[in-house]
């Protein structure tokens, strides 16, 4: 054999990122096996096999119509892997009129593509009908209340379309006439239609052109199955002849692709520039279309959810004629080679950990970092099953959070632990996606009005508490400015808002004395939770006996709470969603010791775990237990930054050149690969790698003892006789294993430049004392999220008046610089992305050089879940959300 063919699709695959990086040509050019493109061949027959996939030897991963049609028709393929990659899929309408209802929506024209040229099958027009059919199931209306309209391929150009207004659209898509939705947008310009469809970036990218609306996207399903259709999930096949003669080869270039897929995770910038070459569009409109974060999802893997999801939509496209004929969707999957390449990576020895000192004898023994490209392989197929799943009402789930909350209402608090059980019971006035749009909760619509200074929310009518009491506008009214006072961060989410009315029982209006482009995403319940005014106001708010004892609106009851043991809750037969909650009861377990947890998921004692439950060394081995699965979504409105921060009035840390020093010392790399396991990226930025508002620029303090060292000199601290200069204490967030564990190694570098670090642990309520009241402290290890936007996110940790002792979670550090301040405040009004950009750009060069705190890595967390356990994570809040939706497949 002298060559192997693959596919080159425009589209994110980890197998497609392997082959444009040139380690797939690399892996096999000693042996003399050239790897080529199909597109690149000679032959028209050998290039038609990128839609076919006859071609011997050869490899293919990109859209799964292509692959389903292939096998369908008789092609001789084997799936051996998946990638799931969740993207923007939407119905799109320039009326202004049309509403995502089944009044508005029938008897309307849906434009459906046609390409009666399609080398083999119409995977344009799959796609849409596709769309349509899971998007108007959203609305509670399905395809036959619609009109379907051909459009066919040949566009004929749009320089005279009218409305006069949308000339200079026309000429546009005159000049890109290639793209992918530009047939759907001349149907909308030509008024040959009344709504299409789009997905991807380029979906995005035509929607913002034409000033599009839209009307229904995908996030509105909560069900996975509905998201499968042509980009998601991607299939890696390969012609099963190859398979059998040369499994040592499949299961080489599987290794690389797993690489491909781990290098991603570490290099967001240059996936988001990859992916926009490949689909020709702007690099913003990728992460805007993949807001879970394209890099973070590229993971090849053979998930039983992935591949019913693929099973089903093999099905739709059977039904509707897509495909010429059925085949046996079991018989087509082999796990085999994945599953050997997992076995070999799992044996192989992990990297040393005694980098840097680390002191391994301060590690179970279990604990051996394992590579992260680990991945998830189901080793018995037979639990794979891809008929119609119905919600299962009944059953009880067992959910493990940790440490034990402080509380069960986060009305001043914003610890990760406390917004995990609060939004069972207590909503908020909206919900969100995952591109951050909004949703209805308590509030149904909303407006925002005067140029964003004005925000009216009507509320959903005939909702009550849980003892029985009417919810109105008086509860949402008291709530907001009760939050302004005691919450972390509502201080700043709510600092330019001048009044709160109520003009009736189910309205809201918020005024604001100048516009806050990011307001409209702060209403989640764990953002803003929506409190009991009759239970609360008269009484002293932080010691309110509803705060361990809540009645809210929400989908649970809360029942008691065993202290040390488990919280329960019951199902809330009176929930305004009527038909939910599917499950009867929830028990929120409370588990210590991180190895118990995973023992807990294991046997089965434990449903769902969240925040990375277990310790990272034993992941892998979660991994490969075909009862269990790893999710690595539902932390957008969670993720962050894991940070050493200082006390800035403790003498020797005022000192800018031993902040400096210290920086100096520290190797994020180490922290990342020997504490985190992989799981994480190092960065200097208070932002996360992957944030719109990230700033790439490099950190002005790399690694570098030798200048650790001068500048302690220069400080004047001197080594003494026994070669110390000081001593510090630190103090880490007591939340899991992994900040005492960084605190271990930076007691490790630290020392290696003569400073003596002593680590003190304490509960979490003496840590929340320590740091954010008495003050009496060296430096923390902790961890804050990003949030929807910095100035809510990040604002909170540096701005002068969030200096507010006494509060979690605020300007620990006592940092204040008026120019920070100002940028803060400017971006907390400007409405103009790209001045939003700059200012926070100015912000992040400005924090790495002050260094109020030495930012580290940015985690990846994980949730670990009994595959019986369905719609666990259906938003960027993840497991922080109410569960309405979850149900049991028992």
């Amino acid at each position: 054999m002298s060559r192997i063919w693959y596919t080159r699709c425009p589209a994110p695959t980890p197998f497609g990122i392997a082959a444009q990086r040139g380690t797939l040509q690399a892996e096999f050019a000693a042996e003399g096996i050239d790897v080529k493109a199909l597109q690149d061949a000679d032959d028209p027959l050998v290039r038609r096999s990128h839609f076919t996939h006859a071609q011997p030897w050869s490899f293919r991963q990109g859209g799964n119509i292509p692959a389903l049609w292939a096998r369908a028709q008789g092609s001789d393929t084997r799936l051996i892997g998946l990638t799931w990659v969740d993207e923007f899929q939407a119905l799109i309408t320039l009326d202004t009129r049309l509403q995502p209802t089944r009044a508005s929506l029938a008897g309307r024209r849906f434009g459906l593509p046609l390409n009666t040229r399609a080398q083999a099958v119409d995977f344009h027009r799959a796609t849409a009908l596709r769309g349509f059919s899971s998007l108007l199931h959203a609305a509670d209306t399905t395809l036959d209340d619609v009109q379907l309209v051909d459009l066919p391929h040949a566009p004929r150009g749009l320089a005279d379309a009218k409305p006069a207004d949308h000339l200079p659209v026309g000429a546009w898509l005159d000049a890109q006439r290639a793209h992918e939705f530009a047939r759907e947008a001349e149907a909308l310009l030509r008024a040959e239609a009344d709504v299409v469809f789009v997905k991807g970036a380029t979906g995005l990218d035509i929607a913002n052109v034409l000033g599009a609306r839209v009307l229904i996207d995908i996030s509105a399903h909560r069900d996975r199955r509905a998201h499968a259709n042509n980009g998601t999930p991607r299939p890696l096949t390969v012609d099963a002849q190859l398979l059998r003669e040369r499994p040592d080869l499949v299961e080489r270039v599987l290794e690389r692709t797993l690489d491909a897929a781990a290098w991603a995770r570490g290099h967001p910038a240059e996936i988001a520039a990859y992916v926009a070459r490949e689909v020709r569009c702007a690099e913003h409109w990728i992460s805007r279309a993949y807001a879970c974060g394209l890099h973070r999802q590229l993971e090849l893997a053979l998930d039983p959810d992935a591949l019913d999801a693929l099973a089903h939509f093999k099905d739709f496209l059977l039904h509707h004629a897509f495909l010429p004929a059925d085949f046996d969707f079991d018989g087509w999957v082999d796990a085999a080679p994945l599953e050997a390449v997992i076995a070999r990576r799992r044996a192989q020895e992990a990297e040393a950990v005694c980098l840097m000192d680390f002191p391994l004898h301060r590690l179970p023994m279990n604990r051996l970092p394992i590579r992260r490209a680990l991945l998830v392989v189901a080793t018995s197929l037979a639990c794979m099953t891809h008929g119609a799943l119905a919600q299962t009402r009944g059953g009880t789930l067992n959910f493990v959070v940790t440490p034990e909350p402080t509380a069960l209402v986060d009305l001043a608090t914003t610890a990760v632990n406390v917004l995990k059980v609060s939004p069972k019971v207590v909503e908020g006035l909206l919900d969100y996606d995952y591109q951050f749009k909004p949703r209805p909760s308590l509030a149904t619509s909303w407006e925002v009005a005067d140029n964003g200074e004005r925000y009216v929310f009507h509320l959903r009518q005939g909702v009550k508490w849980q003892d029985g009491k009417p919810f109105t506008s008086a509860d949402v009214a008291w709530s907001l400015q009760t939050l302004r006072t005691v919450h972390p961060r509502a201080k700043t989410t709510f600092a330019n808002v001048s009044a709160i009315d109520t003009p009736d029982a189910s309205t809201v209006v918020i005024t604001l004395a100048k516009p806050a482009p990011y307001l409209i995403r702060a209403f989640s319940a764990s953002e803003t939770p929506i409190l009991p005014k009759h239970l609360y106001e008269g009484r002293d708010v932080l010691s309110n006996p509803a705060n361990n004892a809540p009645v809210g609106t929400g989908p649970f009851r809360f029942v008691k709470w065993v202290r040390g043991s488990y919280i329960e809750y019951v199902r809330n037969d009176d929930y305004w969603d009527k038909g939910k909650p599917y499950l009867d009861k929830l028990i929120v377990k409370v588990i210590a010791d991180p190895a118990a947890r995973a023992v807990a998921l294991e046997n089965g004692s434990v449903d769902l775990g969240a925040d990375t439950p277990v310790p990272l060394a034993d992941l892998a081995r979660l991994k490969a237990d075909p009862k269990l699965g790893i999710e690595t979504r539902g932390y957008e409105f969670q993720a962050g930054v894991a940070r050493m921060e200082f006390n800035l009035d403790q003498p020797v840390l005022k000192n800018l050149k031993v902040r400096q020093a210290i920086a100096s010392a520290i190797d994020r790399e180490v922290i990342r690969k020997v504490v985190y396991y992989g799981y994480a990226t190092a960065s200097a930025s208070p932002l996360m790698p992957g944030n719109p508002y990230y700033d790439p620029a490099p950190t002005p303090y790399p690694f570098d003892l030798a200048r650790a060292n001068a500048l302690l000199d220069e400080a004047g601290y001197p080594r003494r006789a026994d070669g110390t200069r000081f001593a510090l204490t630190v103090d880490p967030l007591p939340i899991g294993d992994l900040p005492s564990r960084t605190a271990e190694y930076v007691k490790s570098a630290l020392n290696r430049v003569g400073i003596t670090v002593t680590i003190r642990t304490q509960d979490l309520p003496a840590y929340l004392k320590r740091i954010y009241t008495d003050r009496d402290f060296d430096f923390s290890i902790n961890g804050m999220s990003n949030l929807f936007d910095p100035v809510v996110g990040v604002a909170r940790l540096y701005t002068t008046d969030n200096f507010r002792p006494g509060v979690p979670f605020t300007n620990g550090s006592h940092y204040s610089n008026p120019m920070i301040d100002r940028l803060f405040a400017d971006a907390a009004q400007e409405s103009d992305e790209t001045n939003r950009k700059q200012y926070f750009a100015q912000i992040q060069r400005i924090l790495v050089k002050d260094l109020p705190d030495l930012n580290l890595v940015s985690p990846q967390y994980v949730t670990v879940y009994s595959r019986d356990v369905r719609n666990h994570t259906t938003s960027p809040d993840g497991t922080a959300a109410s569960f309405a939706d979850v149900w049991l497949q028992r």
